[in-house]
């Protein structure tokens, strides 16, 4: 083997060294550090939204809780953990499904992930917010009436007093899946918990 070809040799296992070390080095937790913050009262108009029939329901909500993420050292990617939420009727002991959304950038978001939310990590220090999106219930609409009409008892309005947040950041699937309706109290423990004020 000549002079060259070992050259070229050593040159190319020196890179893909360099390259094994770079990709071990960002796959770390070197630099780079998280916290969460969780608001703990919202507004209940914020949340629950009355409508009448026709009108368009807003899809931004307000900001429930937050993550920021400070990177110091290589760049890298960072799934955020996945979120489901609940309405809870803390008298009735029944809740319904609320809609969560991670306010990440199209570049940030799905577009290069497996389905989850991704944050691109420079050095820099970013924060992420998530939030709720509005519960719609509908006004009745009137309707004319022309002759005696029997009465029927009219639902008592929905007294949702808490957010139930599961926040699941153990890996690439989601694990968990709360059952708003059936609520245990297993699953309460473990939830974070904001009041509707």
């Amino acid at each position: 083997m000549n002079k060259h070809a070992s050259t070229n040799l050593i040159v190319a296992l020196v890179c893909a060294a360099l390259i094994v070390i770079i990709t071990l080095l960002s796959a770390t937790s070197i630099g780079f550090t998280s916290r969460e913050e969780i608001v703990p009262t919202v507004a209940k108009d914020q949340v629950i939204k009355v409508l009448s029939e026709g009108r368009q329901p807003s899809m931004a909500g307000p900001v429930v809780y937050r993550v920021t993420y400070e990177n110091t050292f290589l760049p890298r990617q960072h799934q955020l953990p996945f979120v489901s939420a609940c309405l809870y009727n803390s008298n009735e002991k029944r809740g319904a499904y609320l809609g969560t959304r991670w306010q990440v950038s199209n570049f940030d978001s799905q577009q290069w992930s497996d389905g989850g939310n991704v944050v691109q990590l420079g050095r820099e220090t970013k924060t992420i917010g998530l939030e709720v999106q509005p519960y719609t219930l509908w006004k009745p609409s009137p309707v004319p009436v022309t002759e005696p009409i029997k009465l029927v008892p009219v639902p008592p309005d929905e007294q949702y007093d808490l957010i139930f947040l599961f926040v699941d950041g153990s890996g690439r699937m989601q694990s968990f899946y709360p059952q708003c309706d059936n609520l245990q109290a297993e699953d309460m423990a473990r939830a974070k918990k904001i009041q509707l004020v």
